[in-house]
């Protein structure tokens, strides 16, 4: 009897076994083995090859969509640009407007100031009229009379 523990003891020699042969197979199995295995080999090779037509379809699509993307981008440019110029014109106009309003008020409020002027703080003088003021009265003249002799 052994009394030492088991893992002192020395390790048992075993012999090497030979592998196991697999479990003889039937001609008939065998066929159909390799039937199966044909079969499946060339499903492998359609599929390949529609995933291969596939694929080629697809990066033509993603050519074309990435076509169709710089182009927006390049359109996308120009609307930025022609809202850029649109914005600058829009300011230089409300400037303009914002002038001419000032000079609507200020003339409305001189136009009360003189009309609502106590009496004896003197006659109203009309503006003075400069030569340009006449040049520019008469031309319009000139182009209004024509066309009042033709109706």
């Amino acid at each position: 009897m052994n009394v030492l523990p088991s893992f002192l003891r020395p390790a048992e020699k075993q012999e090497p076994s030979m592998p196991r042969l697999p479990p003889a197979v039937r001609p008939e199995e065998r066929r159909q083995l390799t039937m199966d295995f044909v079969d499946s080999f060339d499903r492998t090779q359609e599929e390949n090859t529609y995933l291969r037509s596939e694929n080629d379809q697809l990066r033509v699509e993603l050519k074309v969509a990435r076509e169709q993307v710089r182009n927006m981008e390049r359109e996308l440019n120009f609307v930025r640009d022609d809202r850029d110029r649109l914005l600058e014109h829009d300011a230089s106009i409300m400037t303009s407007l914002e002038n001419i309003e000032a000079l609507i008020v200020s003339a409305k409020a001189k136009a009360r100031a003189e009309a609502y002027a106590p009496p004896g703080s003197g006659p109203h003088q009309p503006p003075e009229e400069t030569e340009r003021d006449l040049e520019i009265v008469k031309g319009l003249a000139e182009r209004l009379a024509p066309e009042q002799e033709q109706k």
